[in-house]
């Protein structure tokens, strides 16, 4: 790392500010061109992400489907001994329907250098609900790109991911872990 490179703490708060905000302008110059991030699941945002286009076009999706859907939280940050490798615990709560939110916690595991983050594993909590949020909106973002047909392939994978979500937002769902 070079003297003026920032610290991967500063990396990693940075990248966290960054994808809980939407702001991608400040996300982009912490991303490594030789960048991938591993986007756990199975549901049609799940790969792998190469360098800092794809990377980017990854949050610019994610975040196209509402800020105002995501409120998270930076629990934990630590660092092997060596630098090498860096782990991150996050909080967060995702809503789902008007006045209802889903908790979840994740954890990271990131290589960091020079100032950016050139490898990220991403493990969530409670995959199986992360993977029935994403295809119960599926239908909003196919529609926004202009394909119809993937709605009409993917009914259900819609139709189940939409039923096991509104069963968890109505049905008195718990986190794995506490707190929020």
């Amino acid at each position: 790392m070079s003297d003026n490179s920032p610290s991967n703490e500063e990396v990693l708060r940075q990248y966290w500010e960054a994808t809980i905000t939407g702001n991608i302008p400040l996300l982009r110059p912490i991303i490594a061109d030789d960048a991938v991030f591993h986007y756990p699941g199975q549901h049609y945002l799940s790969g792998d992400y190469h360098g800092v286009e794809e990377v980017c076009g990854l949050y610019e999706t994610v975040t196209s489907l509402g800020q105002e859907l995501f409120d998270g939280k930076l629990r934990a940050l630590a660092s092997t001994p060596d630098g090498s490798y860096d782990a991150v615990v996050l909080s967060y709560r995702i809503k789902v329907v008007a006045g209802k939110w889903l908790p979840g916690r994740a954890t990271g595991l990131l290589r960091v250098g020079g100032g950016k983050i050139h490898e990220y594993w991403l493990f969530e909590w409670d995959q199986q609900m992360i993977n029935d949020i994403w295809w119960a909106s599926a239908p909003k973002l196919f529609a926004r790109q202009k394909r119809y047909g993937k709605i009409v392939a993917s009914l259900p994978r819609i139709a189940l991911g939409a039923t096991r979500t509104m069963k968890r937002a109505f049905g008195g769902y718990t986190a794995p872990t506490e707190p929020h």
